[in-house]
């Protein structure tokens, strides 16, 4: 048996079985559109011992180390086995099921495959099947003038693997797919890629004015538990710098004082012992003084940690028109 096959396991490895050069070699898809080699190079191939789809193939094949005549592979489950179609004389790629149209859909499909091999060093003959079957269904089924921008988008291509794919088994038209998109990020053109979505602009942090407006904010609460916590929540947030759910996190037990020093230790996202400014350590001392041993230094009596705990205790009691978020008093402890 002569030509060259491309078999698709069920674990997600594709085997190129050149059976004219006798030869085998693995690839493995590392991310959409990406395949890698699995093998430094091509291993020869012996025999065929077992290869239909639905049962696991297996392979002899040659590794070159003295003493051993061969090698038996038992792999995954055979999802698909696709015969590449021949090349030409010459060397050109012949395709089978599109002969007819080859004259009318050639130039398109060749651009797209020699674009695509020169910019990712992927080999031409495993990128012509796929190509010309698609080009095929998009120039038959959705009558699609035949142009390399206009045909290799990102829609077509789903619609074709979803629709234009119906008996192929899973494991084919996820190989169909990733060759697709890697086609399509090729000769997409710069005009058209997609642009990223830029991030948000950075929160601006708080001024002295409004650090001095915070204070008189929680000097103000109408209870003596709601003033030690807002005063222990802008001690965490500005002489700390903690994230919300990190100063939800602390605990009597996690505040060291020593002398004129207090840290916090942090248990959440990341474990670290945390200096206190000394202009925001009176709240923290008279917190832990006040509270008793293991309790939240932050609201008192929670039954867990919930971001949205803080909100919930800005939107009760004596409100502030400012913003506060400990977000921004990060941005205060960090300049």
């Amino acid at each position: 048996m002569d030509g060259v096959f491309v078999v698709t396991t069920d674990d997600g490895v594709e085997y190129c079985l050149d059976m004219n050069n006798r030869q085998v070699t693995r690839t493995v898809e590392v991310r959409t559109g990406v395949r890698t080699v699995l093998d430094p190079e091509s291993a020869a191939l012996v025999a065929v011992a077992t290869c239909r789809v639905g049962v696991p193939m297996v392979l002899l094949i040659d590794r070159d180390v003295p003493g051993v005549l061969f090698t038996r592979r038992t792999n995954s489950w055979t999802m698909a086995d696709t015969k590449v179609d021949d090349e030409a004389d010459d060397g050109a790629f012949a395709p089978k099921k599109a002969a007819r149209y080859w004259t009318t859909l050639g130039p398109v499909v060749t651009a797209a495959v020699n674009k695509t091999a020169s910019r990712t060093g992927r080999e031409a003959r495993s990128l012509y099947p796929v190509a010309t079957a698609f080009v095929l269904w998009a120039w038959q089924t959705k009558g699609l003038e035949l142009d390399v921008a206009q045909m290799f988008r990102r829609r077509l291509v789903e619609e074709y693997v979803h629709r234009g794919m119906e008996s192929f088994t899973r494991g084919s038209r996820a190989t169909y797919r990733s060759v697709l998109l890697t086609i399509v990020d090729t000769v997409t053109p710069p005009s058209e890629a997609p642009f990223p979505i830029p991030r948000s602009d950075p929160t601006p942090p708080y001024n002295s004015a409004e650090i001095a407006a915070l204070r008189s904010w929680a000097g103000a609460q109408g209870s003596t538990v709601r003033r030690r916590d807002a005063a222990a929540l802008l001690a965490m947030g500005f002489g700390a710098g903690l994230a919300t759910r990190e100063l939800l996190s602390v605990r009597t037990g996690d505040i060291d004082v020593r002398g004129d020093d207090v840290h916090i230790l942090v248990w959440s996202g990341r474990p670290r012992l945390v200096p206190v400014l000394p202009a925001w350590q009176p709240a923290l001392r008279e917190a832990i003084e006040e509270l008793g041993d293991d309790q939240w230094v932050f609201r008192i009596g929670r039954t867990g940690v919930r971001s949205a705990q803080v909100t919930d205790f800005l939107h009760r009691g004596h409100k502030t028109e400012l913003d506060v978020r400990p977000a921004r008093t990060l941005c205060v402890r960090m300049g």
